[in-house]
């Protein structure tokens, strides 16, 4: 789809979310985890709320205990600052950087079960901003 037609897309579905707006019990975001690399996790989010979405932010991570609790996975991850919205109806693409500068590094993602959850806001052009959390669960192998 071109440039211009994405445009007009995004600016209808604002437009629907300012005369239709998402009540908060209604938001709903899907996070997909696409790839998970020695490296890197990379994941999906789509906005289904109907409402613009800042880009969300990594809250946490986790992994699943032999007693299938979810614990904080303890290693150092960042992530690019790089700012965006999500229009309405439409997804994005980012990732999880694992430090790998160290000299002995050694990928931090073992074999188990992980939990990646994210934060994020969504809002109109009334100013109405409602803040929601989102977690995608995967495996490694």
């Amino acid at each position: 789809m071109s440039t211009f037609l994405n445009t007009v897309l995004a600016m209808i579905m604002t437009l629907i979310s300012i005369i239709m707006p998402a009540k908060p019990n209604n938001i709903k975001i899907t996070v997909r985890q696409t790839t998970t690399e020695s490296s890197s996790i990379v994941f999906e989010v789509q906005n289904n709320t109907g409402r613009l979405m800042s880009r969300p932010n990594v809250a946490l991570i986790e992994k699943k205990d032999g007693n299938g609790q979810w614990q904080k996975a303890d290693f150092t991850y960042s992530w690019t600052e790089e700012y965006y919205n999500i229009y309405p109806g439409m997804s994005a693409t980012d990732s999880v950087f694992f430090s790998t500068h160290e000299p002995d590094y050694t990928p931090p993602l073992t074999k188990g079960e992980y939990r990646l959850t994210l934060e994020y806001k969504t809002g109109n052009i009334s100013g109405e901003v409602v803040p929601g959390k989102a977690s995608a669960e995967f495996t490694v192998v």
